[in-house]
């Protein structure tokens, strides 16, 4: 759901607790990545394209369907492994997310490089109570909250980001790719999601290709990263 001024108003942010549903996979299983975290992201998970709204965006995947935990979800502690080392922007940034549309298409607040969405569900959000609220009276985003949430300096990524999957899709430079598995019980799984093609960029556009290159090779080198996933069925 988009961040609205008038029906979030009262909205705070609270303490995040440890229910862990935005790792158990109860929440979500994927997320926006940004070109600034690429490369870290690739050491973790598949990062792989989707078409929304017409365009193309990045995002990594971390469960393979809906129900399933992140493999690094240490499910005894009930923590994340590797919060300490490296977390995804998605990670970092829930219960809120870039909007997948346009940049431009600003929404409700103005001068806000992205749109914003707001997951509901996570039982951090409260209306009325102490904290750090969303919006102010006048229903601009609060400070405090944009503070936390334009801390990483992935956020300074997000028009680069868009700028990159237009230019790689003007070109034709994606191509559709399936991922297959039958567990243990004979359930099948399947994950439809676009890569670039390695063959014609580095073939017919080798300026794009260097242009870009820190960032195709990640994307290239992640997608082996499934079978990780597969160890947390």
């Amino acid at each position: 759901m988009d961040l609205n001024p008038e029906k979030h108003q009262s909205l705070v942010f609270t303490q995040c607790g440890t229910c862990n549903q935005c790792c158990d996979g109860s929440l979500f299983t994927a997320g926006f990545v940004p070109l600034s975290d690429f490369v870290e992201t690739a050491d973790c998970f598949p990062i792989v394209f989707h078409k929304i709204y017409g365009e193309y965006w990045p995002g990594m995947i971390y469960a393979l369907k809906p129900g399933l935990p992140c493999p690094y979800l240490d499910l005894e502690k009930k923590r994340c492994s590797i919060y300490h080392t490296y977390r995804p922007v998605a990670c970092i940034h829930f219960p809120f997310r870039f909007k997948a549309k346009p940049v431009a298409e600003i929404g409700p607040f103005p001068g806000y490089p992205f749109n914003l969405e707001i997951d509901e569900r996570c039982p951090a959000l409260v209306n009325n109570v102490p904290g750090t609220r969303l919006i102010e009276d006048d229903g601009t985003l609060s400070q405090p909250f944009l503070q936390g949430l334009s801390e990483p300096k992935q956020v300074d990524f997000v028009e680069e980001t868009q700028q990159f999957c237009r230019q790689l899709g003007r070109f034709g430079l994606f191509k559709k790719k399936k991922f297959k598995h039958k567990d243990s019980s004979g359930k099948k799984s399947k994950i439809s999601y676009q890569i670039v093609d390695k063959k014609k960029i580095e073939q017919e556009y080798p300026d794009l290709f260097k242009r870009y290159a820190p960032y195709l090779m990640a994307h290239w080198r992640s997608l082996d990263k499934p079978k990780k996933l597969i160890e947390s069925m």
